[in-house]
């Protein structure tokens, strides 16, 4: 117990020696000794409420709120991308507390959600890359660890959770006044959290036939409508977005049709629609996405002996040869 206190009292005196040093030299001293007053402050609340367990559960949120509150301050006042990026990583790793007996998975993902987006809106509004980058991978990374190791089970709840990361990100995105994230940045945040979301719904619809096709069928609409925003400055992006739901689209029609014969025409169809749209787009992973689709329908093909061919399987093979016959035309 007098090792949190002393903790407590530490991260003052730790503060105090921070201001002084930035007030005079204004250097790097200066952040280090104000940084090391919000890890001494989170390992202190750690201590209190893991180790000696004398800070309640409801008292341990408030004082993590209040280091979040004051590091973004913190880094307000001394002009500091790294006290933010601290209190960053702190706020997304803390609350694993949460998995245990005393949280539970509604409390984790508000909180998670909280972090995420205060210090992607901070990030923003400052021009802090490395801090966007944290808010993001932090984000992902404390999702996938608590789905894997947590105590609660995925659920609509973390579908609905990365939802919002999706929405945050891709809004402010298409920002016309967002000048701190580049392509680099945000087509592979955006990339990493659908791909989660992906294999998240799978998990939580995989035993539920109707709600799983309202999960592709609504996802596919999604990005199908996000690719033809009206944006020319993110246009990779939205190539992107058409792939994402072309996929969905291959998901959901790969389970509905249940005839092989059916299978084979639908998906060198959507081959075909996806390669066509790809060319007026420019996009070179339409292009390769239209090829994947199509790769399980030639092996088919050649699967079926030549005294077996039907009017299907004919007109699959017609389909396929004016499919690579249209990379001349385009």
């Amino acid at each position: 117990m007098l090792g949190s206190f002393f903790g407590f009292a530490l991260s003052g005196v730790l503060y105090w020696l921070g201001h002084k040093q930035y007030s005079r030299a204004k250097d790097a001293l200066g952040i280090v000794l104000l940084g090391g007053s919000i890890i001494v402050y989170v390992a202190s609340i750690f201590a209190g409420n893991i180790l000696y367990g004398f800070i309640p559960y409801s008292i341990t949120v408030i004082l993590l709120i209040f280091a979040m509150v004051a590091g973004v301050w913190m880094s307000r006042k001394y002009q500091s991308e790294s006290l933010l990026a601290i209190i960053g990583v702190g706020a997304y790793l803390y609350p694993f507390i949460f998995a245990g007996d005393k949280g539970n998975e509604y409390i984790f993902y508000l909180y998670e959600t909280v972090v995420f987006t205060g210090l992607i809106l901070e990030s923003v509004r400052k021009q802090f890359k490395i801090t966007w980058n944290i808010a993001n991978y932090a984000y992902v990374f404390a999702l996938m660890f608590f789905a894997i190791f947590g105590s609660g089970e995925n659920s609509i709840l973390t579908v609905l959770t990365l939802v919002v990361q999706q929405v945050i990100i891709i809004a402010l995105t298409f920002r016309k006044n967002n000048t701190v994230v580049n392509k680099e940045m945000y087509i592979p945040a955006i990339s990493t959290g659908a791909f989660l979301l992906y294999v998240i719904g799978q998990d939580v619809f995989n035993t539920q036939t109707s709600m799983l096709y309202i999960f592709y069928g609504l996802m596919a609409l999604s990005y199908v409508l996000l690719s033809v925003i009206k944006n020319n400055k993110h246009q990779e992006l939205k190539n992107i977005f058409f792939v994402f739901s072309m996929f969905y689209l291959f998901l959901l029609l790969e389970d509905v049709f249940f005839e092989k014969n059916v299978k084979l025409i639908v998906f060198t169809l959507q081959s075909m629609v996806v390669y066509y749209v790809s060319q007026k787009r420019n996009s070179i992973i339409g292009t390769v996405a239209s090829l994947i689709i199509l790769i399980p329908v030639i092996v088919e093909l050649f699967n079926i002996p030549g005294n077996a061919l039907t009017f299907v399987s004919i007109t699959t093979w017609l389909l396929v040869v004016s499919y690579f016959f249209s990379h001349l035309y385009f």
